[in-house]
């Protein structure tokens, strides 16, 4: 009996083919639900939000001027919001399973759309530290004031004072093109290796 040996290559792969796009049509719910739950603890135990929650002068939530109520719940959105941020497309061809990930979009609208991205203050200033935070770089955010450690202040942990200029602090700025969002999923090769293994499990 002879067998052509192209036929049977291409019969075996439509095969492994077909059952690989099975596999990972059954198993992406699952993978998305674990990529969410991971980009939670992530996000939450990241320098920037854990720095948001600190009382510690020169913290994030200090030199933001965040009350303990707005510092959590900032916490706490980010790392839910950023989770669901993250979706799970699979493509199939008969030569081709494609998947890709769409992570936040670019503007950061819907983290900067969150309740606890922007405060007012008494004097009726509308602060967009989250915006600060992700975008502004080393640029001056407020000019002519400048952040000082003191037991005091709306976070109890400072105030501004006149003169000089205020920036986030440069540990924590970003840019739209880098910043903590960005920073999450350096030196997470093996973790999320592990979570897309799943797809073909």
């Amino acid at each position: 009996m002879k067998i052509n040996q192209r036929q049977a290559e291409k019969q075996i792969l439509d095969a492994l083919m077909k059952e690989a796009s099975k596999r990972i049509s059954r198993n992406r719910p699952r993978v998305q639900r674990d990529l969410e739950r991971v980009l939670q603890e992530w996000v939450y135990n990241s320098p920037a939000v854990v720095s948001l929650e600190a009382e510690v002068f020169g913290s994030l939530k200090a030199t933001f001027g965040l009350t303990t109520e707005l510092a959590s719940q900032a916490a706490r959105e980010l790392s839910i919001a950023v989770g669901k941020c993250l979706s799970v497309i699979v493509s199939n061809t008969q030569k081709l399973i494609s998947v890709e990930f769409n992570f936040v979009r670019n503007d950061f609208r819907d983290l900067l759309a969150l309740s606890s991205a922007s405060f007012v203050t008494e004097k009726g200033t509308r602060l967009d530290w989250l915006d600060w935070l992700l975008n502004a770089g080393d640029t001056v955010v407020v000019a002519g004031w400048h952040y000082k450690a003191a037991a005091d202040g709306r976070s109890g942990l400072g105030i501004m004072k006149s003169g000089k200029a205020f920036r986030v602090p440069p540990e924590f700025s970003g840019t739209p093109v880098d910043n903590f969002i960005h920073k999450l999923f350096d030196g997470r090769d093996k973790e999320l290796s592990v979570i897309l293994g799943k797809l073909l499990s």
